[in-house]
C-alpha cells in the first residue's frame, strides 16, 4: 500500500459496492437486510501487523469469517480505502462523521461497533458520495490532517479485480467487471486474456468490462466474439459492441439480424441504433434482404436512428415492403420527423 510501512498502526474507511438485496446472517449480531448500493465502513488496524496488513486481509477473498465486515465482504465488492497512519484510534469518530452526510444510514445495528457504544461502524448511501465529501469529513474529526490519504489503490488493481472476476459469485462478479471498465485502457489486456477462459460466465463479464473500458482495443476481440459458439457469449458480445458505439461493427451487427433468436437480434438492432448515423450505410442494405425479420429489424434501427438520410429508403418501406411490422416502423419514424403527411398527400 503506498505510503504505509510495513507495521503502521492506523485508522481506514473501506468503500464498498452491493449490488444486489442481501439478506445475510452476521455471526452473534444476528441476521438483517442489506440494501442494495454504497456502504462505508470505520475500523482501526493497531496490532503487529498494522494498516497493511488488515487491508490486505479484507482485499482476500478466501479467509475465515472474524470481524462483522468479513460477512459483508464476502458478498459485496470492495472499491475505495481511506486511510491515515496514527497511534490514535479514529474509527469511532470517523464512523459519527460519516454517519451525519446527506443520505446516511444505519440498515444493521452495532455492525463492527462490539467494543464501543457508536449505532454502527456500517453506514449505507444509496449512491456513493464524492470522494471530496468523505475526505472532508475525515479532515473535520482528524487533529493530524496533513497525515489524512486518500487511496483509490485497489480501485486501480487490475489483477485484483481479475481475481475477484475469476473467483467471485455473481454478485461480486459485476461489481469487478464495472471496476475493470472504471480502470480503462491499463485493464484491457488482462481483460483479452479472459476471452478464451473455460468458464462462459466469466467470458460474459469480461466482454461487458471490456464494453466500459471504452477501449477501441476491444472492438475487434468483441466482434470475432459474435462467432463464438455460445449463445450467451454472442449476445455479450453484441450488447458491448453497442456500448462501445462500435461503427466497424455494423456489418457484423447487421449479420446478426439474421439469426432465429429473437433477443440477439432485437439486442443487435438496439445495439446499432445506438451506434448511430455511422451504422446507417449497413442498414440501408439491410432494406433489401429477402428476410422479413432483417428488414423489419432494420427498419426500426433505421427510424430510431432519426437520420434525415434515411427518409428516401423509408418511404420505401412504408408504401411497398410486403412485412407490416416492416412498414409499422418506417410509418413510425416518418411521422416523428413531420414527414408523414407531405408522403400521403403525394
Amino acid at each position: 500500500m503506498p505510503g504505509v510501512k510495513r507495521a503502521d498502526k492506523g485508522s481506514y474507511l473501506l468503500g464498498i459496492s452491493l449490488a444486489q438485496v442481501l439478506d445475510l446472517f452476521v455471526g452473534r449480531l444476528g441476521q438483517f437486510a442489506f440494501s442494495a448500493g454504497y456502504y462505508i465502513y470505520a475500523g482501526s488496524a493497531q496490532g503487529p501487523g498494522g494498516l497493511a496488513a488488515r487491508l490486505n486481509r479484507h482485499r482476500r477473498r478466501e479467509k475465515q469469517l472474524h470481524w462483522h465486515i468479513d460477512y459483508l465482504l464476502a458478498h459485496a465488492c470492495l472499491t475505495d480505502v481511506w486511510s491515515i497512519v496514527s497511534k490514535e484510534r479514529l474509527e469511532c469518530l470517523w464512523a459519527r462523521g460519516v454517519a451525519e452526510m446527506p443520505g446516511a444510514r444505519i440498515v444493521a445495528p452495532r455492525f463492527g461497533a462490539s467494543d464501543c457504544r457508536c449505532p454502527a461502524h456500517l453506514i449505507h448511501f444509496s449512491q456513493p458520495p464524492r470522494p471530496a465529501q468523505v475526505r472532508k469529513v475525515l479532515q473535520a474529526r482528524t487533529k493530524e490532517k496533513a497525515l489524512v490519504e486518500y487511496n483509490r489503490e485497489i480501485e486501480n488493481d487490475s489483477e485484483h479485480w481479475i481475481q475477484v472476476l475469476l473467483e467471485g459469485d455473481q454478485d461480486t462478479r459485476e461489481g469487478a467487471a464495472l471496476a475493470l471498465g472504471a480502470i480503462g485502457e491499463a485493464a484491457v489486456p488482462h481483460l483479452l486474456a479472459l476471452q478464451n477462459n473455460a468458464d462462459i460466465d466469466i467470458r460474459c463479464w469480461a466482454a461487458w468490462a471490456l464494453a466500459k473500458t471504452g477501449s477501441e482495443q476491444a472492438i475487434r476481440p468483441l466482434i470475432s466474439a459474435l462467432k463464438d459458439t455460445d449463445s450467451d457469449m454472442r449476445l455479450c458480445a453484441v450488447m458491448a459492441l453497442g456500448e462501445l458505439r462500435a461503427a466497424e461493427a455494423s456489418p457484423a451487427l447487421v449479420a446478426q439480424l439474421q439469426i432465429d433468436d429473437g433477443l440477439l437480434t432485437r439486442c443487435a438492432a438496439d445495439a446499432l441504433e445506438k451506434i448511430g448515423a455511422p451504422a446507417i450505410p449497413a442498414l440501408m442494405g439491410a432494406l433489401e434482404h429477402p428476410k422479413n425479420q432483417v428488414r423489419v429489424w432494420a427498419t426500426r434501427a433505421l427510424g430510431r436512428i432519426g437520420s434525415t438520410d434515411t427518409v428516401k429508403a423509408l418511404c420505401r418501406v412504408y408504401l411497398y415492403d410486403a412485412s407490416y411490422l416492416a412498414q409499422y416502423y418506417a410509418e413510425e419514424a416518418l411521422r416523428k420527423m413531420g414527414l408523414l403527411e407531405i408522403i400521403l398527400l403525394e
